[in-house]
């Protein structure tokens, strides 16, 4: 039995949906292994997936969201789904940050 390459299984899978997703959009991403309490308290692998997108403001660094994949080796399904729920929250931030500075957003005082 050959071994397998979590990591690169997770960046084929990430890769081809932002590639399908995109919308000429430029999205950077990568995985990284990290170990965290499980449910019983007791140390287990998982991914944290990074998604970056230019900010929308000028002279701004890039809009970051960040994923946490609870399983030491991810389904394609658990990879397709945040990432696209990533994609969609850097969309709705891009978004907001436009409609802020333009004055057009109506900003929640707290």
């Amino acid at each position: 039995m050959g071994g397998c390459d979590i990591s690169a299984k997770i960046r084929t899978a990430a890769l081809t949906v932002i590639e399908a997703g995109c919308l000429g959009e430029d999205f950077g991403f990568d995985c990284t292994p990290m170990i965290a309490p499980g449910p019983d308290g007791k140390p287990m692998a998982v991914y944290v997936l990074t998604l970056t997108k230019r900010s929308p403001l000028l002279g701004q660094g890039p809009l970051l969201n960040l994923s946490q994949i609870s399983s030491p080796d991810p389904s394609v399904a658990d990879v397709e789904k945040a990432v696209t729920d990533g994609m969609r929250g850097l969309r709705e931030l891009s978004s907001k940050l436009l409609s802020g500075q333009n004055g057009h957003a109506k900003l929640a005082l707290s």
